[in-house]
């Protein structure tokens, strides 16, 4: 599409005349020697579209086109015009909004399998008993962990009387204060949440991994409790957390252990 009219090409300028042309591939040159882009509207202009072909007629009246010299094709994304691989990649997030989540999941130290865990609970994607009840599929309806209200994510991780237990042992254990429940926020959106969990902290990398690991955790005491009905104290649960985040220390994430 050639942008040759003002900078803009003739199918954004016009685009409804644009589509009653019989003749679309004409080059530029083909197309204004002798009017001839106007023979292939010819019978096809109504009395609503008249203004706009006046009007687009009126521009191309005011180019001056030299036949003089060969076409130069410029890159508008570089101000030099031309062409480089990292203008075409940045051309592909043009439009697109920044999320908290790039920072509280998908770079936090964690395996890849609790970073798409995550970003499942962030959009509302796991299937807790309020969107199974919504596709009609079997579900237990109360929270497993605490049998006191219906199972939402955010009842789950952020409510749950059990979960929030689980919060202050780790804020404690882990010298955390965002991990506090009382510290929370009220009325926040999941990503947020997430991002708060790390929020103030001398450490916020470490904060961001161990709070997905305890997210982590809760849902698999949860799946634990529905299908293979074990329960296990919130001491024993945090036992675990402690033993994996040791092999996640030995796999690399050593900013994951304690400052001394």
């Amino acid at each position: 599409m050639d942008s040759w009219l003002q900078g803009q090409a003739p199918c954004v300028v016009t685009p409804e005349i644009f589509r009653l042309s019989r003749r679309k591939n004409r080059s530029v040159r083909q197309a204004l020697m002798g009017n001839r882009w106007v023979a292939d509207l010819s019978g096809r202009i109504t009395t609503e579209l008249l203004p706009s072909f006046v009007s687009f007629w009126g521009r191309i009246s005011e180019m001056d086109i030299s036949e003089a010299g060969d076409d130069v094709f410029t890159w508008k994304l570089e101000a030099s015009g031309i062409y480089s691989a990292s203008s075409a990649y940045r051309l592909q997030f043009m439009g697109s909004t920044s999320s908290p989540i790039m920072k509280s999941v998908w770079r936090a130290w964690a395996p890849s399998k609790i970073k798409l865990f995550s970003w499942l609970l962030s959009i509302k994607g796991l299937l807790t008993a309020d969107r199974l009840m919504a596709r009609a599929w079997p579900n237990s309806y109360f929270c497993p962990l605490c049998w006191r209200s219906l199972e939402t994510a955010d009842h789950l991780f952020r409510e749950c009387l059990w979960s929030l237990q689980l919060w202050e042992v780790a804020a404690g254990r882990f010298g955390i204060a965002s991990f506090l429940p009382s510290s929370w926020r009220p009325f926040r959106t999941t990503e947020d949440w997430l991002e708060d969990l790390s929020s103030g902290s001398s450490s916020p990398r470490r904060a961001r991994s161990i709070a997905l690991l305890i997210v982590w955790s809760i849902w698999l005491e949860r799946n634990g409790r529905i299908f293979k009905e074990v329960e296990r104290p919130i001491g024993m649960v945090f036992e675990w957390i402690t033993d994996e985040l040791a092999t996640w220390v030995q796999a690399g994430g050593r900013h994951l252990m304690p400052r001394e």
